[in-house]
């Protein structure tokens, strides 16, 4: 739930009367800040224990848990919890019998838009309490026990409502039927609170806090940093909370902090004169164990909320020791765990300097004392100031060896880049002079050495498995790398002259540039606009007057894909006129290019480019009007969603051989890759909200251009270097294009449901998350299926036309192995960058964003191996039996004799 919308009023009135009337009277509220990624999963685990997980867990589909926590239903003496199946069961495992849960199906979780999918689940959870109320009531031998359990101490009732959340998917934040859901849930609190009152006697003993897990953007997405996915309302009132303050007291002034990002409330319609607490999501859970009287989760780095808590002095003070013991305590763990048992780690292990281990208990001691002494004032500072130094002390040891970790990555990383640069730029017929037993031992000993350091240095403080890769690995690459080198420097030398120095710089200057333009396009996407132009400038300078027909094409193509970073991030708001007319164009253009490429009319391809897509046109406007009149995801439309994608992929593989074998091997690449290409857009189009259809079109042809300008670079005089580092470079870029051309990391980062809507509505993380992740692929694998053309071209180039040695040849294409290397290179300069800038201080989303950097441009590398291999299926090599070869065929002259 969204803080604006939930304070906000409309037409002067307030969208939720009872609790405005609990702010404005007999509460305590704020602002909730919570921690990207603004998930449910890490949301809840921040609100219910008290740490801010890792995002491992998106990889078990936020329902399991990596690494077991303590949480507050675990410290609680008894907790009922009623709500979804993705949220109560990551508590419930861990709690056994103190946690009695009832979830309605995974099914019910419905995204479609019916009346049925918003309001329906929250009224759910409000009638089964009161249903369980009831059963209650009448004390059956069966609920005795429990009955006497819930008149004790220390017990959680625990409401999840994902109703909001789903109109906010579904409708988008600012819609009549999320601001209904609101209302449902001001009516299904209030009669909660009476129910509860009702059932314990009146007897004043229970606290009330409402609050939710994230927000949502105004397009109906959350995952990302925005501050309308990070705020969310925070209301606290019962027992042992206070009454509202004036905003003008002294006590109102002295509560406010200064650690929490500023938060722009104009325009919300605050209640007047009344004080507000913000807060950081990880804090409610320390301050309602406090409220219940039980003891804070262990993992919980939250800080006591004492604005929400109604304590005397002593109360307060010893609440607020506690909290600083607690952490404290976690602090005293991992200096623990840091020391060896060997007692080598003391001439080593430096202790974190501001609170060393003798004065832990100095401090301790001494906010003993001053509770003792009844100055509370002074206890209480003394232990936010313990708190403050336990924390930074925790995070101290949590980076303990960020340092060394760092500079033995990025070794790693610089000699695994020179490493590949040796390998593209040294021919194997020219070894070079091979090197002695006295230089080899010269590297061999250092290097054993070395490793034999640093596993001790690791043994001692007792490391995980892991650190002795990352350290030892760079020792083992400069190893690799210092003996290759060897073995190749004098041949290098010998060859050095001024003309080829002056070249290598032009190169290296080059290169960087480019690759500060791949980095910087990261944060600033108009900048691919730019490389595009540069891209776009290249077969100019070298082109013939007979090829002048395909750099035109290319400039063209490059120019259509340079407007897409200008216009607006994919997701924010949906036109299905634009995808609609996508599918269209996308068959218009796809059974166009099968007749000018063929010269015959090419029935499988234009049957499939004619059918499928107006077919999943059709299916998406249906779909789409079906989701407006809150009817839901017709079953004829789901269905034909996943028949149309799994059937067009199918054709792909299907007739990869036998399709185009009358063609020659140009036509042929060019059908094939029409054919690849047309099969891919009918998924990716189903899973399209507005522009990206017209972004894959042009895409598409900017990768037919490629392959047309490279085929007539082929035909003259090249560098085989040169060709590699402008083909790498050129499917890099185009990768990057792929992935930020219609979007940025927020928007990667961000999930809705709109997303995948046309093949499901009800809520399945797997299933989800593997549509996105396809859809994602697909641009991929559209530059992929290029790169393979490309190679295919200049394959034959370097066999000197021979087809049929061609095929005859291992590894079957010349210089492909060598291309990725530069490739991968390319993309380990780019992640060296990304490693030094990955933050872990400022605000949620700078550390966010600068993670998900770095982890979109390794991931890239292994991807793009995955998508070449899977081009490389898509995209056979010609067959040399069904093509003689023919002048123009490849560029090449038409062989005059069988062998030679």
């Amino acid at each position: 739930m969204r803080a604006d919308t939930f304070y906000r009023l409309a037409a002067n009135k307030t969208i939720a009367p009872v609790l405005r009337n609990i702010m404005e009277e007999r509460g305590t509220w704020g602002v909730s800040h919570t921690r990207v990624p603004t998930e449910s999963r890490p949301g809840h685990v921040a609100l219910i224990a008290g740490l801010y997980e890792d995002p491992s867990a998106i990889t078990k589909g936020w329902k399991e848990n990596p690494v077991e926590f303590d949480s507050l239903f675990n410290r609680s003496t008894l907790t009922l919890a009623w709500g979804s199946p993705d949220i109560l069961p990551m508590f419930s495992k861990a709690c056994g019998e103190r946690m009695l849960t009832e979830m309605y199906r995974p099914e019910d979780q419905d995204f479609s838009g019916t009346n049925k999918s918003t309001s329906w689940l929250d009224e759910w959870v409000f009638q089964r309490f009161e249903a369980f109320v009831a059963r209650l009531r009448l004390r059956s031998d069966g609920d005795s026990r429990l009955w006497h359990r819930m008149h004790g101490d220390g017990v959680v009732f625990f409401f999840h409502l994902l109703a909001s959340d789903t109109a906010g998917h579904t409708f988008k934040p600012h819609s009549w039927e999320y601001e209904n859901n609101v209302r449902l849930i001001d009516e299904g609190v209030s009669r909660v609170a009476h129910l509860v009152e009702d059932f314990f006697g009146n007897d004043g003993q229970t606290a009330y806090l409402l609050t939710s897990d994230h927000g949502m953007t105004d397009w109906g997405s959350h995952g990302a940093g925005d501050s309308s996915e990070t705020q969310t309302p925070l209301l606290a009132w019962g027992a042992g909370v206070p009454s509202p303050i004036p905003s003008e007291s002294t006590a109102c002034v002295a509560s406010q902090r200064h650690d929490l990002p500023k938060v722009d409330d104009s325009g919300w319609d605050l209640p007047v004169g009344v004080c507000r607490h913000d807060a950081w999501q990880a804090d409610i859970a320390p301050t309602m164990a406090t409220l219940i009287g039980v003891p804070i989760p262990v993992n919980s780095v939250g800080s006591l909320l004492r604005p929400y808590l109604d304590l005397d002095p002593r109360q307060m003070a010893q609440a607020a020791f506690t909290n600083a013991r607690q952490m404290l305590e976690q602090h005293a763990h991992r200096r623990a765990a840091m020391e060896s048992p060997q007692g080598v780690a003391w001439a080593l292990y430096q202790p974190f300097a501001p609170l060393p281990p003798h004065a832990e208990g100095a401090w301790v001691t001494a906010i003993s004392e001053f509770i003792d002494a009844h100055e509370y004032d002074r206890a209480i500072a003394k232990s936010d100031e313990l708190f403050a130094l336990a924390s930074l002390g925790v995070d101290y040891h949590h980076r303990y060896h960020k340092t060394l970790l760092l500079w033995a990555i990025s070794l790693a990383f610089v000699g695994w880049i020179l490493l590949l640069l040796l390998l593209t730029s040294t021919s194997e017929e020219k070894k070079g002079v091979e090197s002695g037993h006295a230089f080899e031992a010269w590297v061999d000993v250092p290097a054993l050495t070395l490793s034999a350091l640093v596993s001790l240095y690791l043994s001692v403080f007792a490391c995980p498995l892991q650190y002795y890769v990352y350290c030892v690995l760079p020792i083992s690459l400069w190893w690799v790398l210092l003996r290759a080198a060897r073995r190749r420097i004098g041949w290098r030398c010998a060859q050095m002259h001024f003309p080829s120095v002056l070249s290598s710089c032009c190169f290296v200057a080059l290169y960087l540039g480019g690759v500060e333009i791949l980095v910087l396009s990261f944060f600033h996407r108009w900048l691919l606009s730019l490389g595009m132009g540069v891209l776009a400038l290249q077969p100019l300078l070298r082109t013939t007057a007979k090829a002048r027909g395909a750099a035109l094409y290319w400039v063209l193509s490059c120019a259509l894909l340079a407007i897409f970073p200008f216009m607006p991030v994919v997701g924010k708001e949906g036109d299905t006129a634009l995808v609609v007319s996508a599918c269209l164009l996308f068959a218009g253009v796809a059974v166009l290019v099968a007749l000018l490429a063929a010269g015959s009319m090419q029935w499988s391809l234009c049957i499939r480019a004619g059918v499928a897509l107006p077919l999943a046109a059709w299916s998406i406007a249906r779909a789409d009007q079906s989701f407006v009149e809150n009817q839901g995801l017709p079953l004829a439309c789901q269905a034909l969603s996943w028949v149309l994608s799994v059937l067009s992929l199918a054709w792909i593989l299907i007739g990869r051989h036998t399709q185009f074998e009358e063609h020659t091997p140009v036509r042929q690449m060019t059908l094939r890759l029409t054919s690849v290409f047309a099969s891919l857009a009918v998924p990716y189009l189903l899973l399209s909200v507005r522009h990206e259809g017209f972004f894959l079109l042009v895409l598409a042809m900017c990768a037919h251009a490629w392959l047309t300008v490279e085929h007539s670079f082929a035909q003259g005089p090249s560098s085989v270097a040169w060709d590699n580092v402008r083909i790498s470079y050129t499917f890099v870029f185009l990768i990057v294009t792929s992935f930020f051309g219609t979007g940025n990391v927020a928007s990667v980062n961000s999930f809705d449901p709109a997303w995948v809507r046309r093949f499901l509505s009800v809520f399945s993380p797997h299933v989800m998350g593997a549509l996105i992740l396809s859809k994602t692929c697909i641009p991929f694998l559209v530059v992929a299926c290029a790169l393979r053309a490309v190679t295919l071209v200049r394959k034959v180039k370097h066999q000197g036309g021979d087809l049929a040695l061609w095929r005859r040849r291992r590894g079957e294409e010349v210089g492909t192995q060598r291309l990725f290397l530069m490739v991968l290179a390319l993309s380990d300069v780019c992640g060296v960058h990304f490693l030094h800038w990955v933050r872990n201080t400022g605000s949620w989303l700078d550390i966010g964003t600068s993670l998900s950097h770095f982890v979109i441009q390794e991931a890239m590398v292994l991807f793009l191996l995955l998508l070449y291999g899977l081009a490389c299926c898509l995209i056979p090599s010609p067959s040399s039996e069904h093509f003689p070869l023919r002048e123009g065929a490849w560029g090449v002259p038409e062989a005059k004799s069988k062998r030679t």
